[in-house]
């Protein structure tokens, strides 16, 4: 491909290859984006750069809007705008049925997120098992201060119901964020806000993760985590940690902010500030029914808003 547009043609075609050739500057075609992806985008270590998709009615908003048992490999976007209202990201709104994203840099980046949630630096919502590895995030993910970015998440939205192994199978692994999140509604991960029924391995988060309170916000219960927000369903996380600031109110942890039912920490740690009023820690907010070995965390929990309960 010398010109994505070219590609519009195909895109609901099952089996389809795609191949970028050249590096693409996308400021010509501002709101171009394929709404389905069935085959395979190899981007050729190109870049494509100055996306930008302002479709904040609608959900399953990126450059594809959908993954659909797709391959994407070997792709960097520079300089991404993207608006959507629900699963929305820089590369894909969601991405279903086994589809893989490998190698891809997003960098630059600038995501605004509706009330519908599940929005991602790379992927919004990640489900039926698809495997993202070897790929990283770097921007900002903001909102208004009203319904916005629910279920918000450095690299992926809602990490759902994904691999059953923690080998190169897992649904995320070798992979990262540097994205920094100011958002306004509960659940809230610096890579991942949402991990259910799924695995994270060999991955980190940099970014700072920020609840900015508007002032008609009556719900405490967060799950705000340095790493993923919520991690639930017998989900695991292996050997990856986090550094960024965390601040919000409850259930708020510099790796993970709420940690149940079942899941399970294995060799992971923070190290980065942790603020909050209620079930504050420098590793986990609040854990329960689940297990945490070999994680440690280098920060003294809550370092401010320490007037509160369930501070370590």
């Amino acid at each position: 491909l010398t010109d994505l547009k070219n590609a519009l043609a195909f895109v609901y075609q099952d089996g389809i290859k795609f191949k970028l050739t050249s590096d693409l500057d996308l400021t010509t075609i501002a709101g171009w984006n394929l709404a389905k992806l069935k085959g395979t985008f190899d981007g050729n270590n190109k870049t494509l750069s100055n996306v930008n998709i302002n479709q904040d009615f609608n959900k399953d908003v990126g450059l594809f809007g959908k993954l659909d048992g797709a391959i994407v490999s070997n792709l960097t976007i520079s300089g991404a705008t993207v608006k959507g209202n629900g699963n929305a990201a820089v590369l894909a709104g969601s991405s279903n049925n086994s589809s893989t994203v490998s190698g891809v840099v997003v960098t630059g980046a600038n995501i605004t997120g509706g009330s519908d949630g599940n929005i991602g630096g790379l992927v919004g919502l990640n489900t039926t098992s698809p495997t993202i590895s070897g790929s990283s995030t770097a921007g900002t993910l903001t909102g208004a201060l009203t319904g916005i970015g629910a279920n918000s998440g450095g690299l992926v939205g809602l990490n759902n119901s994904a691999a059953t192994t923690l080998t190169n199978s897992s649904s995320i692994y070798n992979s990262s964020s540097s994205v920094n999140l100011n958002v306004s509604q509960s659940q809230v991960g610096g890579l991942v806000v949402k991990n259910s029924g799924s695995k994270i391995d060999t991955s980190f988060a940099t970014g700072n993760v920020n609840f900015v309170s508007p002032s008609t916000f009556t719900t405490y219960y967060q799950d705000i985590g340095g790493l993923v927000g919520l991690n639930t369903a017998s989900s695991t996380i292996s050997n990856s940690y986090a550094s960024g600031t965390v601040s919000g109110q409850e259930n708020i942890g510099g790796l993970v902010g709420n940690h149940e039912s079942s899941s399970i920490i294995t060799n992971s740690y923070a190290t980065g500030l942790v603020k909050g009023s209620t079930d504050v820690g420098g590793l986990v907010g609040q854990s329960s029914s689940s297990t945490i070995t070999g994680g440690y965390s280098t920060t003294n929990g809550a370092t401010a808003h320490n007037y509160g309960t369930n501070i370590g």
